[in-house]
């Protein structure tokens, strides 16, 4: 789970400077600001929705170098022989790394790096312990030379054999990830602009701002994924339920009938986008509850199952 502030968000807002901001510490342990995008104030839902898009990148970045530093550190100490090779974890680079050590012979049996191994300099030509591989003595001639070229040739015997093996350990089937409700809407966005440039451009921005309200509720509801067709169609209800509750709101732009309808209009596009797409399997079965017009009662009419707190299962 990511960090937050005392507010549940992610990211603090600067009153001075009014901008979104994150306080870190760099690898000097030194306290520094990074910004990701102005606002006018704490409660500017929209423009800390952007902040957020600048800010996980960064932090993804981050978080991916602090990883590559202690791996780093992780294999020179394996190399000097103080952990054991297992350490090194069991990510792609490192499978690749400690195949590549046990294919030349630079793992001993407790599962250190075989320092005299590395060097031949510090090889006993006189040591048969010196020139054990998987519990077998290499053959030994009365010239070292002639013995590490007879090794050297045991070895390449044996590589291509092992080497199939560690393929087929390391070599994973690539799995499709499923997106989140965030990335279907930036996907269909993007469909959306390039398949209809004859829209104009006022249009494309009335899109972008009516299923960015869908975008805000998700973020205050906490929800990632489109889930079953029961969820969806729980999670457009308590969508729909909520617009409604936002007219009894003065403070809010979701004022009159006419502005939820064109939410929930923008949000159907978007669901049947996702099911045309094959983001969903099926079409929620109360879509066209979710998109029927908005009356000034219909906060009263709504059925008593879709409270706006609920949450996806």
């Amino acid at each position: 789970m990511p960090r937050t502030t005392k507010s549940g968000k992610e990211l603090t807002f600067h009153k001075s400077t009014k901008r979104w901001c994150k306080y870190y510490q760099d690898e000097n342990g030194k306290r520094k600001t990074a910004y990701f995008g102005s606002g006018t104030n704490v409660r500017d839902t929209r423009s800390y929705m952007e902040a957020l898009k600048r800010y996980h990148p960064w932090q993804q970045e981050r978080e991916a170098k602090r990883k590559r530093i202690e791996l780093e550190a992780t294999e020179a100490a394996i190399l000097e022989g103080k952990q054991p090779v297992a350490d090194l974890g069991n990510s792609p680079y490192a499978l690749d790394k400690v195949a590549d050590w046990k294919l030349k012979g630079l793992v001993t049996k407790e599962g250190y790096y075989n320092l005299r191994m590395a060097d031949p300099d510090k090889r006993d030509p006189d040591n048969d312990a010196d020139w054990e591989e998987d519990g077998d003595t290499t053959w030994m001639a009365d010239d070292p030379a002639e013995a590490r070229r007879e090794a050297m040739a045991q070895e390449q015997y044996k590589r291509g054999a092992f080497a199939q093996r560690v393929a087929k350990k390391t070599q994973k089937p690539k799995r499709n990830r499923k997106k989140t409700i965030n990335q279907i809407i930036d996907a269909w966005l993007a469909d959306e602009r390039r398949n209809k440039p004859s829209l104009q451009e006022s249009s494309h921005i009335d899109k972008r701002d009516g299923i960015g309200t869908f975008r805000t509720y998700l973020a205050i509801n906490g929800t990632k994924y489109f889930g079953k067709s029961e969820a969806v169609d729980e999670l457009l209800m308590n969508y729909r339920t909520w617009l409604i509750d936002q007219m009894d709101d003065p403070t809010s732009k979701i004022n009159k009938p006419n502005t939820v309808n064109d939410k929930t209009k923008f949000g159907g596009q978007l669901i049947r986008w996702a099911h045309k797409v094959r983001e969903l399997k099926e079409l929620p079965r109360r879509l066209e509850d979710f998109t029927a017009r908005a009356g000034p009662d219909q906060a009263s009419v709504m059925a008593p199952e879709a409270a706006h707190d609920g949450r996806t299962r």
